[in-house]
């Protein structure tokens, strides 16, 4: 900042008016910390509406559709209220009230009234409209000054932090009052009034301000250094301090504007003002918001007139505080009156744009035009007319020059816009192609411009490149070597992508699918444009096999495993064919003479063919599993007895008879009743089986014959004959034998005795049955 020397006496003598910076539309500020207590910010926010026409703002950090506490404007706002919330183990809503950067702008800007309540009007719905009362009163007390002096107020809710000696503790950091919370806890549901603020702050239509709960805790009486009052007390008198406020120095009639809210770099400000004690010295305090640079702040002085009216005309901002807000705070030396407005340091020329580029690219040797466009700041400082000098403070490549149609340009206070043509010519073999970027400059001075950017394209000419060398095609694994040549300056650069890799001009084919793709690329020169160029195809190869694991012969049902090699990536698959079957590489003989032939196949990949491999296995019969049973140990003469026999083989079974026996099919008869009877099944040989035999032995027994033996009568006289009769089924003939009164000579028999008994007997001898 500087001051510039500047006889105003003239023009306070003729009265000069000085046009005061606008308050505008007056806005509230309410703290809302992101994600604490949101209910109580929104019925602050709703309390407040209607009484401030430029609306309810919220403010913490930026976050959630918050003003950032420490970078955001807050000149328009009136009044700042902090709502009732508590520090604790958890969440620590003060916490940015406490930072360096927040609390110091605010402690600037919160220069008006400052009343502090020990009670929570933003919690809960029960009395709302009474709690809406309150909060309304409070921020319209704390505003108040904002639109005659430009003060802006602080309204402070309850606070109650866990910790009772932190309470109230970040409010010195704030403003200028510092309260301390006293820790007994009462609860009153109404107040008593001990001053005129008070009373103000309470009034409620015609009645004071009374709900449940109003007010609780109470706060220390402060110190008087900061000028505040207790006003109020809970309860109907004598009750703990629930209501502290601190008028300061601005509730007089004193004010301090400047005629303008916006000046360019070097322009001076005008500040006037009124109200104050004639004659008394007033200190002018200059404080730039947001600008960390050491000793920018700066005290001036002036005196008030006898009609109290002070004027100051001895400063401007300089080039290092464009974009830069004052506050500008006014304070009487006898009187202890305060003031406070703001004003902008904005700079005339707001932007520059570089067009597109015509022709793009251009050809080494020819001229590139662009279109400079120059536009008028935003602020107050841009107005009126100004000229703005044009240039490029970038370098451009070799051989290339640049000039501008209309330099400076010129804009008329009707004027937004100017624009001007920047002609860039190039140099054939000299200007190298390729892109380069370069900065246009619009300046009204060293401190007031703006900067755009452009970008400068040089074509450049296609070479003359060949390439030969790569094949057609190549098998997998083989190599080729390329050739290339070009007439530009540039290295050949060969690539390999496909089925194929390189080690400069040499390619190895690594696939024998995949097309291989020899690149060899020239990168651009200062000449000639890069050219790339050339591809091969491959072709595959026969894998390496191996197939062993089947034996040269096998019985019928054995298994036996098998095994396979190859180099390519795919699997195997195994097939049998002939008198076998197969799981995989395990392979079982389903014949005992057809041949197995057992197959391995390995599909084509993506470098190999396809590949069969077989052998061939002879099959060997086995002998069957066979049962006979059913022959007894031994058996009657002519009885019979059934076989029964089992196989595993496709034969049908053949019964023959040996010995003392014979048989039809399964039933053996006994022939004899000595010796033995062999019984004898056979199996021929099938397709898997050998012929097979089995036999069993039963030894024959006899049996008694069938005999007849008649003709003897019950009586017979003595020396009478009679003759006897026999049968038998035997080989045996009879032998007839007499006892007791008789004889016999063959079957005849003679009584000898006319008394006693005759006894004729037959044997027969035992026969081979």
């Amino acid at each position: 900042m500087k001051k510039t020397a500047f006889l105003a006496l003239f023009a306070a003598l003729c009265g000069l008016v000085a046009v005061p910076a606008a308050l505008g539309a007056q806005q509230a500020l309410v703290y809302c910390p992101a994600g604490i207590d949101v209910a109580g910010c929104d019925l602050i926010v709703e309390s407040l509406t209607g009484a401030f026409p430029g609306g309810v703002a919220r403010a913490y950090n930026g976050t959630s559709g918050t003003v950032d506490l420490a970078r955001a404007d807050l000149a328009p706002y009136a009044v700042f209220i902090v709502p009732s919330l508590a520090d604790n183990g958890d969440t620590k809503p003060y916490d940015l009230l406490r930072t360096t950067a927040v609390a110091e702008r605010l402690r600037t800007v919160l220069r008006g009234r400052i009343a502090v309540w020990s009670g929570t009007p933003d919690q809960g719905t029960t009395n709302r409209t009474e709690k809406s009362t309150l909060i309304h009163n409070l921020a319209v007390w704390g505003a108040a000054n904002y639109a005659t002096s430009g003060l802006r107020g602080l309204v402070v809710l309850q606070d109650h932090s866990d910790t009772v000696t932190q309470r109230y503790a970040w409010l010195k950091g704030v403003s200028r009052l510092s309260v301390a919370a006293d820790s007994d806890l009462q609860i009153y549901n109404a107040v008593q009034a001990l001053t005129a603020i008070a009373a103000e702050i309470l009034k409620n239509g015609d009645q004071q301000l009374a709900y449940p709960n109003m007010a609780s805790f109470g706060l220390e009486p402060p110190a008087d250094s900061a000028g505040a009052t207790v006003d109020a007390r809970g309860g109907a008198g004598g009750g703990q301090v629930v209501l502290v406020s601190s008028i300061g120095n601005g509730n007089t009639a004193a004010t301090v504007k400047t005629d303008k809210e916006d000046y360019a770099p070097g322009e001076v400000v005008t500040m006037t003002g009124s109200g104050w004690q004639p004659g008394e010295a007033v200190t002018l305090e200059l404080h730039e918001d947001l600008d960390y640079d050491e000793d920018t702040d700066q005290t001036l002085t002036t005196t008030a007139d006898s009609s109290g009216s002070i004027l100051y005309r001895e400063f401007a901002p300089d080039e290092h505080d464009l974009g830069v807000q004052f506050y500008l705070t006014a304070t009487g030396r006898t009187s202890g009156s305060v003031a406070q407005t703001t004003f902008l340091d904005s700079p005339k020329v707001g932007s520059v744009t570089v067009g597109a580029q015509s022709p793009d690219p251009v050809t080494p040797g020819s001229s590139a035009a662009f279109t400079i466009t120059v536009f008028r700041g935003t602020g107050g400082g841009s107005n009126g007319n100004f000229t703005a000098t044009l240039s490029i403070t970038t370098a451009l490549p070799a051989g290339a020059s640049a000039s501008f149609s209309v330099n400076p340009v010129a804009l008329a206070s009707a004027e937004n816009s100017k624009t001007a043509t920047l002609t860039i010519s190039t140099t054939s073999g000299t200007t190298p192609a390729g892109t380069t970027s370069f900065t246009v400059k619009a300046a009204t001075s060293a401190s007031d411009f703006a900067t755009g950017f452009g970008t400068l394209t040089v074509g450049r000419r296609n070479p003359t490149v060949t390439f030969t060398g790569a094949p057609a095609s190549a098998a997998y694994l083989s190599s080729f070597t390329v050739t290339s040549t070009t007439n530009s300056s540039a290295s050949p650069l060969y690539t390999s992508s496909g089925g194929c890799s390189n080690i400069g001009a040499t390619y190895t084919m690594t696939s024998g699918t995949a097309t291989c793709a020899a690149t060899v690329t020239w990168a651009p020169d200062a000449d000639y444009n890069g050219a790339t160029l050339g591809q091969s195809t491959a072709t595959k190869i026969d894998p390496t096999v191996t197939f062993t694991g089947a034996p040269a012969s096998a019985a019928y049902l054995s298994t036996f495993t098998v095994a396979s090699t190859t180099n390519s990536s795919v699997s195997p698959v195994y097939t049998a064919a002939g008198g076998c079957s197969n799981v995989g590489a395990g392979y079982t003989m389903t014949s005992g003479t057809a041949t197995c032939t057992s197959t391995v196949a390995w599909a084509a990949d993506a470098n190999y063919t396809g590949a069969t491999r077989s052998q061939t296995t002879t099959a060997e019969k086995i002998g069957p599993t066979v049962t006979f049973s059913g022959a007894p140990a031994s058996a009657a003469y002519l009885s019979t007895f059934t076989v029964a026999s089992t196989t595993n083989s496709s034969a049908s079974p053949v019964y023959t008879a040996a010995g003392g026996c014979s048989n039809v099919g399964t039933t053996y008869t006994m022939t004899s009743g000595t010796g033995s009877c062999t019984s004898t099944v056979s199996w021929a040989a099938d397709a898997n089986y050998t012929a097979a035999t089995r036999s069993q032995t039963t030894t024959a027994e006899k049996i008694d014959p069938t005999v007849t033996f008649t003709g003897a009568p019950a009586s017979a006289a003595y020396l009478s004959t009679f003759a006897v009769a026999s049968t038998t089924n035997s080989s045996a003939s009879p032998a007839y034998a007499s006892s007791g009164v008789c004889s016999n000579a063959g079957p005849t028999y003679t009584m000898t005795s006319g008394t006693g008994t005759c006894t004729s007997t037959v044997t027969w001898a035992a026969d081979a049955s």
